[in-house]
């Protein structure tokens, strides 16, 4: 009966923790690296990463990187290039520019009068008159006028007139006597530039040089009807 009550004893006794590990307790086995947090649960530490992936690439390790790929890397560098000049073709627009010249005469024949000093100063005063003539609103009026006013480029404008004073390139190169009249636009717009451009140069001659010539010929007109009537003044009192 003793012997019964002790086993039961037994039994029923509540568990007891172990400090150690005893006999017959599962031990991992082999677990580097890692460590118990409580109980039977564990976890691994992370190791540091080596320092040849940690480390930011300098020139040197590119350099002998390239030297031992640089049939690759010379390959995919050709085709990438290629890639981007097609592309390039077909979505950046091809431009050009349309050019025409005038002559700008650094010392005009005059008939009457005096004739402008041959100096620089005034050259580059006699140009930048002949530039501000081009730009001005009433010529670039005479030169929408008609059939350039119907355009699809001036069209798509909201104003015309600003539009082609601030996109009208006058030029005169290595100090020639010579205006470049020039315009850019695309291949789409190249054909509407050379009538608007064109317009620009008629509209200048008509308006300026011609009208000048005008007044010239109303002055050399007047002046030889007064000689006339002053001869015919002088044969009638002898």
């Amino acid at each position: 009966m003793s012997t019964s009550r002790g086993q039961d004893d037994v039994y029923n006794s509540a568990p007891v923790a172990l400090d150690e590990p005893s006999r017959g307790d599962l031990v991992p086995v082999g677990a580097y690296g890692m460590q118990p947090t409580s109980g039977t649960a564990w976890q691994a530490i992370p190791h540091p990463r080596p320092e040849m992936l940690s480390a930011a690439p300098d020139p040197m390790s590119l350099l002998r990187a390239y030297q031992r790929r640089w049939l690759l890397a010379s390959s995919l560098g050709a085709l990438l290039a290629i890639g981007v000049m097609v592309m390039a073709a077909f979505l950046i627009p091809q431009t050009g520019d349309v050019v025409q010249y005038i002559r700008v005469s650094r010392n005009p024949e005059v008939v009457f009068g005096t004739a402008r000093g041959d100096g620089k100063d005034e050259f580059e005063t006699l140009k930048a008159t002949t530039k501000q003539f081009m730009r001005s609103r009433m010529l670039l009026q005479a030169a929408l006028r008609g059939d350039v006013a119907q355009l699809a480029i001036v069209q798509q404008q909201k104003d015309p007139i600003n539009w082609l004073e601030n996109n009208l390139a006058l030029v005169f190169p290595d100090e020639a006597e010579i205006l470049q009249v020039k315009m850019r636009g695309s291949e789409a717009q190249v054909d509407d530039l050379v009538i608007v451009v064109g317009a620009v140069v008629d509209a200048y001659f008509s308006e300026v040089v011609d009208a000048d010539l005008k007044r010239r010929e109303d002055k050399l007109l007047k002046l030889e009807k007064e000689f006339t009537d002053h001869n015919d003044k002088l044969m009638r009192e002898t």
